[in-house]
């Protein structure tokens, strides 16, 4: 970070981050937006995080947000009940709200509009409904099925969006098998 020396002698009364579920940890891997997070958390009096997205439901990621909160709230962050954060974390829904804001939420108008695919998309369309995936076999019913769901929904977005998720998807299973790949050789040379 070019500005870390600057962030690391500054001190702020309150830290507001929005979209707060990207400063989560994610696994092993610690993004840049992360690290920042969890500096200006040490460098004020008051930190308030924000999100309306859901987090991605892993104990560990969400631990890493309510640390960033209060430091000492979760000592096992594979395992803790909502106790453990107890006034660090607030959710609300627009039921919740409604009444103090009247009259911001407009009513939602739904229409259902049909259109007609072409052949093309229909076949794209059975393709993916009948595929099975290799990661699919042997696990519980709906894992999976989310990359099944990402292909659908980009399909409807746009041939171009689909063939755009397939490519990112097909590099990301290259880097794997080249890791995976790398780390056999090295135990074997060893």
């Amino acid at each position: 970070m070019e500005y870390r020396t600057h962030l690391e002698n500054a001190y702020w009364d309150i830290i507001v981050i929005d979209e707060a579920q990207n400063v989560a940890d994610r696994g092993d891997h610690q993004a840049q937006r992360s690290r920042l997070a969890k500096l200006l958390a040490d460098r004020s009096d008051t930190m308030i995080m924000l999100s309306a997205t859901p987090h991605d439901g892993r104990a560990k990621s969400f631990a890493s947000l309510m640390n960033m909160l209060d430091p000492t709230a979760i000592a096992d962050p594979q395992n803790y009940t909502p106790d453990d954060i107890k006034g660090l974390c607030i959710r609300r829904f627009k039921k919740d709200v409604k009444d103090q804001v009247s009259g911001s939420f407009l009513d939602r108008r739904i229409t259902l509009e049909r259109c007609h695919a072409s052949a093309e998309e229909e076949h794209a369309f059975a393709v993916f409904a009948e595929m099975q995936l290799e990661m699919d076999f042997g696990k519980t019913r709906g894992t999976g099925q989310l990359f099944k769901t990402s292909l659908e929904k980009s399909l409807f977005s746009s041939p171009a969006a689909c063939i755009k998720s397939i490519e990112a998807r097909l590099k990301k299973l290259h880097q794997n098998i080249t890791q995976t790949t790398s780390g056999i050789f090295a135990c074997w040379r060893n």
